[in-house]
């Protein structure tokens, strides 16, 4: 299953929240393996893209990677957050559910990238 995310690198290791009842709970928890692709570029030429096989690992809520993640992610995505007073009932009561946070270890040597630009020919 392919979920997109947001997400926040800290201490070598990507961490996101989600609904504590959410499908990707239930599947991490069955199988804790997760690969992720991290891209950025708006041109095709610009494109560049990391691909890091990596276990899952839940996140106690009162400890400080918790607190860090939390204050992190307000920070990042700040300007991306919706009003929630303006949101859809529907979105309100699944925002407001229990959430859990998840710590992604990269697995060793399994870390894999391209930038379009080093293309042979391209550049």
């Amino acid at each position: 299953m392919l979920v997109p995310l947001w997400y926040v690198y800290m201490d070598g290791a990507l961490f996101f929240s989600t609904s504590s009842r959410s499908s990707k709970m239930k599947h991490l928890k069955r199988d804790p393996r997760v690969c992720c692709l991290i891209e950025e570029g708006e041109q095709w030429l610009d494109s560049k893209a990391v691909v890091i096989s990596c276990e899952a690992h839940f996140v106690d809520a009162a400890s400080e990677e918790a607190t860090s993640h939390r204050a992190q992610s307000k920070q990042k995505y700040a300007a991306f957050r919706p009003e929630m007073k303006k949101a859809p009932g529907v979105t309100q009561q699944y925002c407001s559910t229990e959430t859990s946070l998840i710590k992604l270890i990269p697995k060793e040597r399994e870390v894999r990238s391209w930038y379009n630009r080093k293309i042979k020919g391209f550049a």
